[in-house]
């Protein structure tokens, strides 16, 4: 078998060439001198005549001279462009720069540098005679047809005799393996003789136990990822050991033509030992792939010919390389299951070959390795262990990376043609090429290292993620998407009689189950017209013609999406992005138009949509192995009024959210799955997520068992359940057959079927469905529906299923719900009878509770299929009348039942989702958003009850989206489906957005304060605090606890500044810096200022903080603009002397306001009548509240001087305001019941307020204005104001948030967290809000003070008491004090508030819950405070 590695060898009595491309074993003695050698060295050879590998001499000019600027600075481009040298790595290194680029990449010229003499002193010993003999044996089999090695005397065998010596004087413990020789032979051709290792260890040692597990996990990927080629291997005895040693241990160099061996080796120095498993993958596919292949190797001598007869033409190294780098074998996904097998491995014992040793994963991590040693000290970087870790910094790729025609769990399924510059990348940037690496240190055991064979040696760590990977099929066709329905989730389960050809598991060879074989878009224009010449092209990555087709055909889906909606046409344009939030859609414009539309009212220009996976790009998170970070460089944005804009973003943007459609076209399908997959943003849905909830046995038992709601009986029968539903209890109205296997269950089923056919379960349903249930038959019409009375024919229609049956799927026979018989009023039916389908969105919102947001309907004739596009969707009550039920409270009924079915199925799945792994969810932040539920409107037990049938997410948002459209302009006042949806989006990103961040906070507060730790663990934040009590509960808490009297605020500069010596010392890297504790404001401002942290100005905190200041103030500020700030500002005068007093008596009228000036709360605060009463209270101030000490936290520390100001006539309110840049994003309003005099102690609250809107516009842009008037414009500010008849008038204004029950309110009913806000800002970041929060319910009141509620406090309504309450959802408890403690300057000990769907509904519940603890009381008349909020 005379065979080369790269051109057609001949032997030496032929004249003719041999084709075989395949070994080097030749037994010849030499060719005939007079043949001529080919470019590559090899007599007689091919590659002399021009051929499909010659490329134009200026493309090769041009190449030669980007790796020549490279290897000139090889030191800056490993550091900073690595993927340069990867990518022109790919295309193939010009054959004169090979022996210059090989040694750079793989280290040998630091190891030369380090060690120069240690080759010399090794070749010029003697050699051990038992390998010198061995070797000299093996010298003349090395490529006997190239001329550098044809004879035993010259320079090429004598060098391999002295590089193989070498290495056997260097690792006398592994000694010589026959296999070195040729991996020599190859190097020595571009290289002189020197040695170096850090790629391939124990792949040569006596045990070669690192050859035995890659062939372990050669094996479990071949599984993976070519089941069917797996199959028949393990069929005819062929194991990894008979083929896999010839190919990994000379590196392909016996198995390849020349050519591409150097290409193959280019790309394995570059990226590591992936390569080899990739080229691997590859020759497996091109010799078995399809099934003439398989069926023609019936025997192991036939396979192992088969592996090694390939044709020629498929192994030319431009189509065979373009196929290699395409398999979507990443290095994680290798080191993941090389942990697997790891795991498998027994524990080195006696007679057991050692474990293998780590590797490095290519040239990056080998040039990480060894300037990290150089920084070290130490000449040898020793083999690390290595910790695959994206970049320090995320770089926005060249040039966008291509993934066309991938599964997104598999390899490439298409052939590609020749490239002609590049071969297309993966999209996703794998750990390889941003591997770091963490050397132990430990010694280093010698400074010998060998400069170029066994460089090949030792590499890519056997550490890393445990994820399971699980794969499609490799074939030679990729399973379409067409026909299916847009959207994550897409199971129509009501239809006629749909005899849709079944697909076979087999997805390498035939289509998929719905049938149809073209990659490209349905054809057809719709409706309207717009302008065509737009910029779909995404600069840096160019799409192929399908993948164009697609992104045009989107495009114009959205066009005409918006114009039958009314809203204007996409305007093509620019910009540089300016805000960090960014909520990427990608998918189907006519499934999450709804989503779009509102996330464009909610977060103007942040709410994108991507029209093809080419506009994305999928880049390592720093900091983060794993996981990665999702940019996007070109997107359609979407506005308030519908407005869309195309737009190109320079530099990308980083997405905070994604949602994926997993559906129709490659933009939603593989791609997407991909994209979506290991995120360190919010996702949406993830394959993994989605082939769950497409499982139709797993979700009908799920919601049978946790959802608590009626499903149609159900019989299932089952092959290998999943794991899922293996064990657990049985599910009521479903019956699980687990069937032993395909063949000889006929009896079994008939008697399964029939026993289910006849049983009172079936109740009055006069037909069965009989339906395919698994992620491979998502969104197809496998549906038959057959007359119950008909058993043999449901009995063949499940036998004929059966055969297409696999692991994990299952058959469900299910009865068709029948339609309810409404009366119609005043006689029957006009007409035949109907049908409703009930179509529900319901969201996860604030806290994972669902909350129903959208019921749409559909209706339609009985005796015909009811489906989500064969009629116009319709509201609940309209759909309900047409069939005959108009009366109201019936109506109210059935809307409730739907509500409560649809949020307990989403109850249930989120139940589901928390008991999955990061990894079985698809990434930490993969989570399910929404849910949309189809039911049929049945009876049972005699009532009206929705009967849930499928989860249709996509479908379900796609008719709530269109119903909505007929009312896009404008809109009828009702909430969109969406909505609930984008504020979870928004919430989403605000934490993404803020994990890891670190944060100063002065101050900690007291009791009332303690959610913020629990938050800020919730959030991800890493908290330093800065507190006077060194004993302080939340010293704990924090990362760092810096002990600092803070109390003395007239040394607030000073302190400042001690303060930012601190935190400098101690190497705090800040991201920001903000308090909300009143005493601590202006030193925070401060503090700020020094540290060059975002805040507003101190001068503004500081007028803010003094009461009269900011009165004063805003009298003055009497515009333009107007309405002017003075008209909300109310006259006053500081007090610092009993002269003061007496002057403000005759200045301010009487009666009046006296506070505290820097105070806080109701300390202080008391109703003047008279001078005398003016006197009085401040000489008793001066008196009782002289320092810090005689009341903590009130803001004595500026001392306690006070203020008269006018008392005005008015209900009283809370604004909490948040700002930023000067703009208003959002406020919320709460209505203060009657104070109680003279001390104006709280008694009640209401939120969200009564007033009208148009008084509620008033307070909101009264608070607004002042604050905007003092200065304050970035933070999260608190207004008190009193809304009199002639407008708002001003009590105070807080610069912090709103402290209390407000919080926690705000929280509660707008989703919307007023510390993150204000940790936000605090970092520079606009806070991720939505443009008009909405509130979900009303909740009122109560406060409890210690001097009305002693008895009841330490009795019924203990602090236990009310806890428990709270945690049972009965009450809403917020501690403002933690002592039963009375004073003289009293302030509320807790609030108690209900909810409920109403203010009145609140107010009943809170009444009947006060009298029933004994809070209500003659002295303390709830139902008078309570009143004030009607």
């Amino acid at each position: 078998m005379a065979q080369a590695l790269g051109e057609d060898l001949v032997q030496a009595s032929e004249l003719q060439d041999d084709s075989s491309s395949l070994g080097s074993d030749s037994e010849l003695s030499g060719p005939s001198p007079y043949r001529q050698a080919d470019r590559y060295g090899f007599i007689g050879g091919s590659s002399a005549e021009p051929g499909t590998g010659h490329l134009p001499a200026d493309l090769i000019r041009q190449r030669e001279m980007k790796w020549v600027e490279m290897t000139a600075h090889w030191e800056k481009t490993m550091s900073r462009r690595y993927k340069k040298v990867k990518v022109q790595c790919r295309k193939g290194i010009p054959s004169a720069l090979r022996a210059r680029c090989w040694p750079l990449l793989c280290g040998a010229h630091v190891c030369q540098k380090n060690s120069p003499s240690t080759y010399q002193e090794l070749a010029e010993a003697p050699g051990d005679p038992q390998w010198m003999e061995t070797i000299g044996r093996d010298l003349h089999r090395q490529f006997p047809l190239h001329e550098m090695f044809v004879s035993p005397q010259g320079h090429g065998q004598q060098g391999l005799l002295q590089v193989l010596k070498a290495y056997t004087l260097y690792r006398p413990e592994q000694g010589y393996c026959q296999a070195q020789g040729p991996v020599a032979a190859v190097l020595l051709m571009h290289l002189p003789p020197e040695i170096c290792e850090v790629y391939l260890p124990g792949y040569y040692g006596p045990h070669m136990e690192a050859v035995r597990l890659d062939a372990e996990v050669f094996m479990a990927l071949l599984r993976r990822l070519l089941p069917r080629v797996h199959k028949h291997l393990q069929q005819v005895g062929v194991g990894p050991l008979l083929y896999l040693p010839e190919w990994f241990l000379c590196l392909f160099a016996r198995s390849l033509p020349f050519p591409t061996v150097l290409r193959v080796w280019d790309a394995f120095l570059s990226e590591g030992a992936k390569v080899l498993f990739r080229v691997g993958l590859t020759l497996m596919r091109l010799a078995l792939g399809t099934t003439e292949q398989r069926e023609a190797c019936p025997g192991l001598l036939e396979t192992l010919g088969a592996l090694r007869s390939i044709p020629p033409a498929q192994l030319q190294e431009d189509i065979f390389m373009s196929q290699v780098h395409s398999v979507a074998l990443s290095e994680r996904d290798l080191q993941r299951e090389v942990k697997v097998q790891l795991a498998l491995l027994p524990e080195p014992a006696s007679g057991l070959p050692p474990r293998p040793q780590a590797r490095l994963p290519g040239a990056q991590a080998v040039f990480e390795a060894q300037q990290l040693a150089g920084a070290q000290g130490s000449a040898k970087p020793e083999v690390p262990r290595i910790v695959v870790q994206p970049p320090e910094e995320a770089r926005p790729p060249r040039r966008k990376p291509q993934t066309r025609g991938k599964t997104f769990h598999g390899l490439l399924t298409r052939v590609r043609g020749v490239p002609t510059e590049a071969p297309p990348r993966s999209r996703y940037q794998q750990s390889a090429s941003g591997a770091r690496t963490e050397v132990s240190d430990q010694k280093r055991t010698s400074s010998l290292l060998m400069q170029k064979l066994c460089t090949l040696f030792s590499r890519a760590s056997f550490t890393g993620c445990t994820s399971p990977y699980n794969a499609f099929a490799l074939g030679n066709k990729a399973p379409t998407m067409q026909g299916v329905r847009c959207g994550q989730l897409s199971l129509d389960p009501l239809g006629p009689k749909w005899d849709c050809p079944l697909g076979s598991k087999d997805l390498e060879e035939e289509e998929s189950p719905g049938g149809g074989g073209s990659d490209l878009p349905p054809t057809g224009c719709f409706p309207g017209s717009w302008r065509q010449d737009v910029g779909l092209d995404c600069k840096g990555s160019p799409e192929g013609a399908a993948a164009r087709a697609w992104t045009v055909y989107y495009y114009s889906l959205l066009q005409s999406c918006l114009q039958q909606a009314g809203l204007p046409e996409t305007q093509d344009r620019s910009q540089v992005p300016r805000t960090e939030v960014t909520l990427c859609i990608l998918g189907s414009p006519s499934t999450f138009l709804s989503v779009l539309l509102e996330g464009g009212v909610q977060s103007p220009g942040n709410m994108l949509l991507c029209l093809s996976p080419a506009w994305l790009t999928k880049v390592p998170a720093p900091g983060q192995p794993g996981e990665a970070a999702l940019l996007v460089s070109k997107a359609v944005s979407f506005h308030p009024g519908g407005l869309t804009f195309l737009d190109d973003f320079v530099p990308p943007r980083r997405a905070t959210y994604f949602l994926a459609g997993l559906g129709l076209g490659p933009g939603q399908g593989r791609e997407a799955a991909e994209l979506a997959r290991d995120l360190t943003c919010p996702t949406g849905a993830s394959a993994e997520l989605a082939r769950l909830l497409e499982d139709r046995l797993l979700t009908r038992r799920l919601l049978a068992q946790q959802g608590g709601a009626a499903v149609p009986a159900t019989l299932a029968f089952t092959y290998k359940p999943p794991g899922l539903l293996q064990g657990g209890d049985a599910s009521p109205g479903l019956r699980l057959v687990e069937l032993s296997g395909k063949e000889g269950q006929e009896t079994l089923v008939k008697e399964e079927v029939g026993a289910f056919l006849h049983s009172e379960a079936l109740g009055d349903a006069l037909q069965v469905a009989v339906k395919l249930s698994g992620w491979r038959w998502r969104g197809w019409q496998t549906l038959h529906l057959h007359p119950r009375r008909e058993l043999d024919t449901v009995v063949d229609t499940v036998l004929a299923l059966l055969e297409k049956l696999e692991e994990e799927e299952s058959i469900l026979v299910e009865a068709v719900c029948p339609p309810p018989q409404l009366p119609f009023p005043g006689g029957p039916s006009p007409g035949p009878e109907l049908a409703m389908r009930i179509c529900a969105v319901v969201c996860r919102t604030q806290g994972d509770r669902p909350l129903l947001s959208k019921v749409v309907c559909g209706v339609g004739r009985r005796d015909r299929p009811l489906r989500h596009q064969s009629s116009l969707p319709r509201t609940l009550e309209v759909a309900l009348a047409q069939c005959g039920l108009r009366e109201a409270a019936q109506v109210g009924v059935v809307r409730q039942r739907v509500k409560a079915a649809a949020e307990a199925r989403l109850a249930a799945v989120l139940a589901l989702e928390a008991g999955l792994s990061a990894e079985q969810r698809g990434g930490r932040q993969a989570r399910i958003d929404f849910l949309g539920v189809d039911f049929a409107l049945s009876v049972v037990d005699r009532a009206l009850t929705p009967v849930a049938l499928e989860l249709n997410s996509g479908l379900c948002l796609e008719a709530c989206g269109a119903f909505e459209g007929l009312w896009a302009a404008p809109r009828l006042g009702e909430e969109a489906a969406a909505a609930p949806l984008v504020e979870t989006m928004l919430r989403r990103s605000a934490r993404c957005l803020m994990e890891g961040k670190q944060i100063l906070l002065v101050g900690a507060g007291g009791v009332s304060k303690k959610f913020v730790w629990e938050a800020a663990r919730d959030y991800g934040l890493k908290l330093h605090l800065v507190e006077s009590d060194p004993n302080h509960f939340a010293s704990q808490l924090v990362q760092t606890f810096i002990h600092f009297d803070v109390t003395e605020h007239r040394r607030d500069e000073e302190n400042a500044r001690l303060l930012a010596e601190l935190v400098r010392a101690r190497g705090l890297q800040l991201d920001g810096c903000f308090s909300y504790w009143d005493d601590c404001l202006v030193l925070t401002a401060l503090l700020c200022q020094e540290l060059g942290l975002p805040c507003s100005p101190p001068a503004a905190m500081r007028l803010a903080k003094q009461k009269s200041r900011t009165q004063l103030h805003l009298l003055r500020c009497r515009g333009p603009p107007w309405p002017a700030p003075s008209l909300h500002a109310v006259p006053c005068c500081p007090l610092e002397s009993e002269a003061d007093v007496e002057r403000a008596v005759h200045q301010i009228p009487l009666p009046g306001v006296m506070k505290l000036e820097f105070g806080a709360g109701a300390v202080g605060v008391r109703l003047v009548e008279d001078a005398s009463q003016c006197h009085e209270h401040f000489s008793r101030i001066a008196r009782d509240l002289q320092g810090e000490a005689d009341h903590p936290g009130i803001g004595l520390g500026w001392g306690n001087a006070m203020l008269l100001m006018e008392f005005v006539e008015g209900t009283e309110h809370d604004v909490d305001l948040v700002l930023f840049g000067g703009r208003l994003l959002a406020a919320f309003v709460s209505d203060n019941g009657p104070t109680r005099l003279p001390g104006f102690t709280e008694t009640a609250a209401c939120m969200p307020t009564g007033l009208a809107p148009e008084q509620e516009a008033q307070m909101v842009q009264a608070a607004f204005r002042c604050c905007l008037g003092c200065g304050l414009l970035d933070g999260v500010f608190n207004v008190e104001l009193k809304l009199t008849g002639a407008g708002p008038r001003l009590i105070e204004i807080n610069p912090r948030m709103g402290g209390f029950y407000l919080r926690d309110w705000i929280l509660e009913l707008y989703g919307v967290d007023l510390l993150l806000a204000a940790a936000m800002v605090a970092c520079g970041l606009r806070p991720a809000l939505p443009t008009h929060p909405r509130a979900r319910g009303h909740l009122v009141g109560i406060m409890c003070l210690v001097s009305q509620h002693l008895q009841a406090l330490s009795s019924t309504a203990s602090h236990e008491t009310l806890q428990a309450m709270h945690d049972q959802g009965l009450l809403r408890l917020n501690l403002l004090e933690e002592a039963l403690v009375p004073g003289e300057y009293e302030e509320p000990y807790c609030s108690v508030a209900c909810a409920g769907p109403s203010p009145a509904e609140a107010r009943h519940r809170l009444l009947g819950l006060c009298q029933g603890l004994g809070i209500d009381g003659p002295n303390y008349p709830v139902a008078h405070f309570l009143s004030h909020f009607k």
